[in-house]
């Protein structure tokens, strides 16, 4: 994996751990990271030794929930530098959240943009959706999603047009993002989507239909061929070695480009990375024995027993502690 990949998972991962930001009123709209934007105690907001970029990342719009049981929180982002704007998506915070992680009993999919779904699907720009079901609880992100928060998202592409669209998210904030990708892929547009600790939430008719608008067989062939990662179009999954929710729930299937991480502790370097792509196991896709690592590390012993059996410390550690706000 080359270096510029490398410091966008890690740079994108930072930018979806201020999704917890929210959750304690801490991440604010019209600013940027350096302005105020995100709360000033953190490096990755206020210095610009630690963020060269604090300066040029403007928070555009914060995504509430319509109420307690929707799902969805995050924000949208203009980073002026990289010229990207940035769509993450919080992963599991409140009660409700869980809830919904467990909702697991398979419905059918009804794109949000049903509509735009059909004429893509009649112009022949993408194959239709046939038997394809996903993840009840994740499916009510559909029914919750907010018409105004899409048309914000477009009113960005229209004052940047040029820009590239990148929606991540952490844990069910993944699932989240696909979900999202998939109906700004279906207005027409062309995000990436990067995700962390993704839980498997699709059917597998589904997982061929979102490798197919996504082109993933193609990129995957790309990547290979060329020994890089090009991180610019695409969806990837970024999983943390031992992460037991990766391989959760049973029956459901993953799709896009897998990447792992192959240590347990941060930090994680370029050089603990690997890539899978389209490789990762078919047995329900299930993380393959050899690639587990046995928990005997003497500098873990003050990681709690609860956290060593149920492999949280690998949930929450995506090259920074990535399901809170004060650890960027």
């Amino acid at each position: 994996m080359l270096e510029p990949a490398y410091e966008r998972l890690h740079f994108f991962s930072k930018i979806t751990a201020l999704t917890n930001c929210i959750t304690y009123n801490q991440l604010y709209e019209d600013k940027t990271l350096l302005e105020g934007g995100c709360p000033p105690h953190l490096l990755f907001c206020s210095s610009l030794n630690n963020n060269p970029f604090a300066d040029q990342v403007y928070i555009k719009k914060i995504i509430l929930s319509k109420n307690k049981f929707d799902l969805g929180t995050g924000y949208i982002a203009i980073d002026h530098y990289h010229k990207v704007i940035n769509v993450a998506f919080r992963g599991s915070s409140t009660r409700w959240d869980w809830l919904h992680d467990f909702l697991i009993t398979p419905t059918k999919y009804i794109p949000f943009s049903f509509d735009k779904y059909e004429e893509q699907v009649e112009l022949g720009n993408i194959p239709p959706c046939n038997n394809c079901k996903l993840h009840s609880g994740f499916s009510l992100f559909l029914s919750s999603l907010q018409e105004t928060f899409l048309e914000t998202l477009e009113d960005t592409f229209e004052e940047h047009p040029h820009y590239n669209l990148v929606i991540s998210g952490h844990s069910l904030g993944a699932a989240i993002a696909i979900l999202c990708g998939l109906e700004v892929k279906i207005r027409g547009y062309n995000p990436t989507i990067i995700t962390y600790a993704q839980p498997k939430i699709f059917n597998s008719e589904m997982c061929e239909w979102v490798n197919t608008i996504f082109d993933i067989h193609k990129l995957d062939s790309k990547n290979r061929k060329t020994n890089s990662i090009d991180i610019k179009s695409g969806y990837y999954r970024v999983v943390h070695i031992n992460d037991y929710v990766t391989d959760l729930p049973p029956l459901y299937s993953h799709c896009g480009l897998q990447i792992d991480i192959n240590k347990i502790l941060i930090p994680h370097d370029l050089t603990d990375l690997s890539y899978t792509g389209l490789d990762f196991s078919q047995d329900n896709n299930v993380q393959l024995p050899s690639k587990i690592v046995n928990f005997k590390d003497s500098s873990l012993i003050n990681i709690s027993l609860s956290t060593d059996l149920l492999h949280l410390y690998e949930h929450r550690h995506y090259f920074i502690q990535i399901n809170e706000c004060d650890y960027l």
